[in-house]
């Protein structure tokens, strides 16, 4: 199993929101894809970050660095002012890769189904704290099973949405 995880391309000055929006500068470290990679490795599954902020990448560049990598899944990490940019890269990746796409972080936390129903090349979303179920997931994964039995991902089954979260 090999895993990606990443954050969209998103710049704070053009896609920012609120008052404050131009007051905006530097990075945010990607401390939650941190947290998960510490977990996956931990377990033996390759694993590798990037960070596109970071490396000044658009989506291009993005999709081309994580395709290189050739991953099983990819784990994008979802803030609420970079949804969009999410989804946009959730598409791109499936344009170009066989891999499930994992969404995780603060919006997915909010928001699961509606990340769900806004793409479907989003096949899971983590809700809440991903560091406790991603290793699990990903064996679903391998597997080919669905994630019933695992609390706090949101998936599809059939026409329905599955939010084990709420049960």
């Amino acid at each position: 199993m090999r895993l990606v995880l990443t954050t969209p391309p998103f710049d704070l000055f053009t896609e920012g929101y609120g008052l404050k929006k131009g007051m905006k500068k530097g990075n945010m470290p990607p401390l939650g894809l941190g947290y998960i990679a510490s977990v996956t490795l931990k377990s033996g599954i390759d694993t590798f970050i990037v960070d596109p902020s970071v490396m000044g990448f658009g989506f291009s560049q993005t999709v081309s660095a994580i395709a290189a990598l050739n991953p099983d899944v990819v784990g994008i990490s979802s803030m609420t002012a970079f949804a969009g940019s999410t989804v946009k890269l959730a598409d791109l990746l499936k344009q170009r890769l066989d891999a499930s796409i994992i969404i995780g972080g603060p919006h997915a936390t909010s928001f699961p189904e509606e990340i769900l129903n806004a793409s479907p090349n989003i096949d899971y979303v983590v809700a809440g704290e991903g560091e406790g179920v991603i290793v699990p997931l990903l064996d679903c994964i391998q597997k080919n099973k669905p994630p019933h039995g695992l609390n706090g991902v949101v998936f599809r089954a059939g026409d329905s949405i599955v939010d084990t979260a709420m049960l």
